[in-house]
């Protein structure tokens, strides 16, 4: 999935970003069919024979994310939001306002948000970062998931949210100030510098996928001048080819008509000749009378 760092919307879209960003909301919108549709699948077999806590509640508000991806996943192929980067980045953006808003309910609801809240947060917020062609999209959906992250571990701790204890521990883990304090010291600072290392490394393969990318323009440039050239030069050849075919032959008939004059000269010179002999034959026979006589 790739992404890039403009921060207001190009006047022109080009069809190579349109295609970029279907690609990435793709390549997304593929891990949470696995993501959901598998947890789903596993939670109810496990439920089923009796070796698992989590709640019926839980299982529900996945499977009803996996069915707002097949709805989004619908809309984004048979509307006019694919037309432009735009639309689809506004409407992407929707989505998943709305799918975190389900996943803060789901982890409530599952009690795991002092304790591994972070993990799915950071692994949410890598599907968001690497969803988007334009990185200003990517931020404020970090900062929304941030922000409604540490919202729902502050209701939790101060008790406006009620907590239940799913797991049977006896105790309320959600109030616990030890991990209260855990999570906004360590664990969210934690998902920022990891964004930032995420952030410096995208920007890094961004700058190494364009230099590739222009010496492939500077490539194909030069492949079609190439082109030209040896279209050029072929033209040339051609053009001489049939000059010379045209000299061989202008050339050929010079020579039929020398050969014929020769020909004819030849006739004329065997004809005076014998001519010759014969008036030589006549002289002779008439000297030969003469002495006779």
């Amino acid at each position: 999935m790739e992404i890039t760092s403009v921060s207001s919307p190009p006047k022109q879209e080009s069809d190579h970003d349109l295609e970029r960003l279907l690609g990435n909301i793709k390549k997304a919108t593929t891990i949470r069919y696995i993501t959901f549709g598998g947890f789903t699948l596993f939670c109810v077999f496990q439920i089923l024979i009796g070796l698992s806590a989590i709640p019926w509640e839980v299982v529900l508000i996945v499977f009803f994310l996996f069915i707002l991806t097949a709805v989004s996943d619908f809309l984004i192929r048979k509307t006019k939001f694919k037309n432009t980067v735009t639309k689809l980045s506004n409407f992407h953006l929707i989505f998943q306002i709305i799918e975190v808003s389900i996943i803060f309910e789901a982890l409530h609801a599952s009690a795991i948000i002092p304790i591994s809240g972070n993990l799915i947060i950071i692994a949410y917020l890598f599907i968001c970062y690497f969803s988007y062609t334009r990185i200003i999209y990517a931020w404020i959906m970090i900062g929304i998931t941030i922000f409604g992250y540490l919202f729902t571990l502050t209701l939790e701790y101060l008790g406006i949210i009620t907590y239940v204890d799913v797991y049977k521990i006896g105790a309320n883990i959600a109030q616990n100030r030890g991990l209260f304090i855990i999570n906004l010291a360590i664990g969210v600072p934690l998902v920022i510098i990891i964004l930032f290392i995420a952030d410096s490394f995208s920007k890094k393969l961004r700058v190494s996928l364009n230099q590739l990318t222009q010496k492939e323009k500077e490539l194909q440039e030069a492949g079609t001048v190439l082109e030209v050239k040896v279209a050029a030069r072929t033209e040339e050849l051609k053009e001489l080819s049939e000059n010379l075919e045209e000299q061989v032959k202008e050339r050929t008939k010079k020579l039929q008509e020398k050969m014929a004059e020769l020909e004819t000269f030849n006739k004329l010179a065997v004809g005076r000749e014998l001519k010759m002999m014969e008036l030589k034959n006549e002289i002779r026979e008439l000297k030969e009378s003469l002495n006779k006589k």
